[in-house]
């Protein structure tokens, strides 16, 4: 069983210069039953599904490509729109402000001998930010299938890997 990770990531040598690599990506684009979408520039490129077939959960993978002494090396992160990462982020950031706001303003109620309970919001950020985390795995899932077609066209687009040169 293998362990999901937040913005899964691969790595690959092809025996090709990242320039041709660039050119394929950019070709099988071009191609009308292509089933993603993508930007190329500089030394990368970034796949997507079709728009058709996006969803809010639809995965992007980021694809830079470097050389190596045995082709291009291609460092790949799959993660959500960016759209979707800035929600979390914003999601994230609300949560720890909400959870150091309440310490602060219950240590001024313990300084001022009243109840602390705005300390309850301590926990309660950390219960949201747990339920923040655990939904970007249910994203994830929802998305597996895309995830697949991202990476499966990206393989179609290159040769084989070079074994063990990553």
């Amino acid at each position: 069983m293998s362990v999901k990770r937040m913005r899964p990531t691969f790595q690959m040598v092809v025996p090709l210069p990242p320039v041709e690599v660039l050119q394929r990506v950019r070709e099988a684009l071009d191609e009308p039953e292509c089933l993603c979408a993508g930007t190329m520039g500089g030394h990368g490129f970034e796949l997507m599904v079709d728009e058709m077939h996006r969803h809010f959960w639809s995965p992007w993978l980021t694809v830079e490509v470097r050389p190596h002494d045995q082709g291009a090396k291609l460092w790949a992160r799959f993660s959500p729109q960016p759209q979707v990462w800035t929600l979390f982020i914003a999601l994230y950031a609300t949560t720890a402000v909400i959870g150091i706001g309440g310490a602060v303003y219950g240590m001024a109620q313990a300084t001022l001998d009243q109840t602390p309970t705005a300390m309850w919001a301590v926990p309660a950020a950390g219960l949201l930010a747990l339920i923040i985390y655990v939904s970007s795995f249910v994203g994830q899932g929802l998305g597996g299938a895309q995830m697949y077609v991202l990476r499966r066209f990206l393989d179609q687009c290159l040769p084989p890997p070079i074994p063990n040169a990553a």
